[in-house]
């Protein structure tokens, strides 16, 4: 169903539009910059397009706009991408990869999924349904290296991999105003095919510089505490009457009534 070109990302969708697996791994695209194409889906499928913008060897956008009379499925695979996806409409969908449990989807969200080792993901698209997605293709590092995103406000998986720790990871974070606000404009556009590929990559861009604002609000800060020699000699009080009834062990609240410690401190 789907193959890989040495480490570029690849789509197939089964039974039709073969043509996406040719353009998306060939060699043409991705050496090339600012190459916009699109596909109009076969009418035995559906209707409407899918486009494909290749901004660089390692950055890649791919909008889908369409709608399959019927259940489908396709796969995305490729090694070292990070692939941002939004989505508009609450297509119901289940996404599967190797190993792990199938993910229901089934309303508008951002996700963030890492392809390590070229590990191949399927997602089936419930039928008669509109499709909106919008996906970025980008190498880890760009984040930091040309987009100068802030690691403090990065999540710990993506600072993981800016650092070259590879690995798979998937996140989901509803849309808010915001990026429902983006999508609307990105579907909403009416560009002419000569000035699409200038205003998706725009797009792309400002999408990044927003993940910065969007990831932060669910980043925890990491406040100092500062502890007097009374409140540690309070804490190994805690451990100790911890381990005096594991089976039914005191609640923070309790320990922090009775050492009398603030619970932030515990």
């Amino acid at each position: 169903m789907n193959t890989t070109n040495g480490h570029l990302p690849s789509i197939s969708i089964n039974n039709g539009v073969d043509d996406i697996q040719a353009i998306v791994s060939s060699n043409q695209l991705t050496r090339s910059v600012n190459k916009h194409h699109k596909i109009t889906i076969d009418p035995a499928l559906g209707s409407g397009n899918i486009e494909i913008l290749s901004v660089n060897p390692s950055f890649m956008v791919m909008v889908l706009n369409c709608r399959f009379h019927q259940p489908i499925n396709y796969s995305i695979a490729g090694e070292g991408w990070l692939r941002i996806h939004l989505r508009q409409k609450p297509s119901r969908s289940i996404l599967l990869f190797d190993g792990l449990q199938p993910i229901l989807c089934h309303e508008p969200m951002l996700q963030m999924c890492n392809h390590s080792n070229g590990l191949d993901e399927q997602e089936w698209l419930a039928g008669d349904t509109n499709i909106r997605y919008f996906n970025l293709f980008i190498h880890p590092n760009l984040l930091v290296d040309e987009f100068q995103l802030d690691p403090a406000m990065l999540i710990d998986e993506l600072n993981d991999l800016i650092a070259g720790n590879e690995r798979f990871f998937f996140k989901q974070w509803q849309l808010d105003s915001k990026l429902h606000l983006f999508l609307a404009q990105i579907f909403a556009s009416n560009y002419n095919d000569s000035l699409r590929g200038t205003y998706l990559q725009a797009k792309a861009t400002e999408i990044i510089c927003m993940l910065t604002e969007f990831i932060g609000k669910y980043r925890q800060p990491i406040l100092p505490i500062k502890l007097s020699q009374s409140d540690i000699d309070k804490l190994h009080e805690a451990r100790k009457l911890l381990m005096e009834d594991l089976i039914n062990p005191l609640s923070i609240a309790q320990l922090s009534r009775h050492l009398g410690l603030n619970r932030n401190k515990l």
